[in-house]
């Protein structure tokens, strides 16, 4: 009697633990990993613009995004088990005037996609009337390539441009 129930006890405590293992296992399976990147260069593709108004062309972009509150990323990627998120942050131009005077302002615009695996390469994606992403794609575990077709106000040409641009991408953490 004394052997069966230290066998039932022992079978038991083998059954407990399993469960256990098997609740810790799920965790992490579920478990969101999640990557952050910062723009290491953004320029045209096709020649300058002017974008701030500050009467001065740039192919670089970084120089024309002026009163611009940086975001704490500019393209996310979270992952799981079942779908993998890319959260992208895209300036936004506001162009106002108060009569003499044209003010420029470029705010943070967040986007969302989520696919069913990691993409390795994304092509003509259209994310609202102004951006379209004509090429995202994954250089290394660090690093990003985005080629993005956007609408801008040019202060040169005096006109709405649609311009396409180089974006890189590096890791943050």
């Amino acid at each position: 009697m004394k052997k069966t129930l230290f066998i039932l006890t022992f079978i038991a405590l083998g059954v407990v633990i399993n469960q256990s293992c098997k609740k810790n296992s799920n965790y992490n399976e579920t478990k969101n990993k999640q990557l952050l990147y910062h723009i290491q260069s953004f320029s045209t593709v096709d020649g300058a613009i002017d974008i701030n108004n500050d009467g001065i062309t740039n192919t670089n972009i970084l120089y024309e995004l002026t009163n611009y509150s940086k975001p704490n990323y500019d393209l996310r990627i979270i992952s799981n088990k079942e779908k993998t998120y890319y959260d992208m942050a895209l300036p936004l131009q506001y162009i106002d005037s108060n009569g003499h005077t044209i003010l420029v302002d470029f705010e943070s615009h967040k986007y969302s996609m989520g696919f069913k695996n990691e993409i390795n390469l994304l092509e003509n994606y259209k994310l609202d009337s102004v951006n379209k992403i004509i090429r995202l794609k994954k250089i290394s575990q660090n690093k990003y390539n985005l080629i993005l077709r956007k609408k801008l106000f040019d202060f040169n040409s005096s006109q709405i441009v649609e311009k396409d641009f180089l974006i890189n991408y590096i890791i943050n953490n």
